[in-house]
């Protein structure tokens, strides 16, 4: 199928190293135009190196601190003044810190609604503009499955993260008439660093190893396995891509079968 992506102008924030990778990486082997974003300029080439090398497709690399309102400015900017449009955002940052609600102070709460709420709203604020201009946009929010179901000391995640969701169906509702689509994508356990840091610390209370922590994770797939940053990517290309024209404001699972509700 061709997925009517080529010379697409995508920007993938949190690129430089898992699940933001592996969504730079597949939309690059649709002929995407690749923008990836992160706060270190050195992951930043590391990262764009190694998906030309799979991909054969160059990849543009702008860092950028998402708490810093002036540098998603610049950051968008910079995009505009090279390519004109910004056709396709991947909103995508690493979780807030792991907890419960006695684990964490409130300059953590601060930091994880503007590293993880308020970061989004903010590119909203310039990007949909420029994708209403163009009468073509696709946003992608990557948030976790605590959305669908509280995780045990992920209590950061669990209650900021839902805002994400609100906020994608209200303005979704807004800008389906301009051919713009807003989905969420809720990961299961994914391999990855932030996955292996959340098993060595549920691990170090129950007494498992990370190794132990891992097999638990694919017992708790119907599929027996972890996931990979491209089982992500996979579904956000086609998301990002003009056949997805009929989905928008949902919120997709994608974790092995591991959330068990019905919705």
């Amino acid at each position: 199928m061709d997925l009517e992506l080529k010379n697409k102008v995508a920007l993938v924030m949190g690129a430089s190293k898992g699940i933001g990778f592996g969504c730079a990486k597949e939309l690059a082997k649709e002929g995407c135009h690749v923008i990836i974003s992160s706060r270190n300029e050195a992951n930043l080439k590391k990262a764009a190196i190694k998906i030309k090398s799979e991909t054969k497709q160059d990849v543009e690399i702008i860092s950028c601190d998402i708490t810093d309102k002036k540098q998603i400015k610049n950051l968008i900017n910079t995009i505009m003044n090279a390519h004109k449009k910004i056709d396709i955002l991947i909103n995508n940052t690493g979780g807030p810190k792991s907890g419960g609600f006695f684990d964490v102070n409130e300059e953590d709460w601060i930091l994880a609604f503007e590293k993880t709420l308020l970061s989004t709203i903010r590119l909203y604020d310039h990007v949909l503009p420029i994708m209403k201009k163009n009468n073509f946009g696709r946003i992608i929010n990557i948030t976790s499955m605590s959305v669908k179901q509280p995780i045990a000391g992920l209590v950061l995640s669990n209650t900021i993260r839902p805002g994400i969701i609100g906020l994608a169906k209200t303005i979704a509702d807004e800008v389906g008439k301009d051919n713009i689509t807003i989905n969420n994508i809720a990961p299961g356990h994914i391999d990855t660093e932030r996955q292996e840091e959340l098993a060595k610390n549920w691990g170090s209370k129950s007494g498992k190893t990370v190794k132990e922590m891992y097999e638990q994770f694919k017992n708790n797939s119907v599929v027996g396995r972890v996931g990979t940053p491209e089982d992500i990517g996979s579904i956000v290309t086609f998301l990002s891509s003009p056949k997805s024209s009929f989905i928008t404001g949902t919120t997709i699972s994608v974790d092995g079968g591991r959330i068990r509700g019905l919705l």
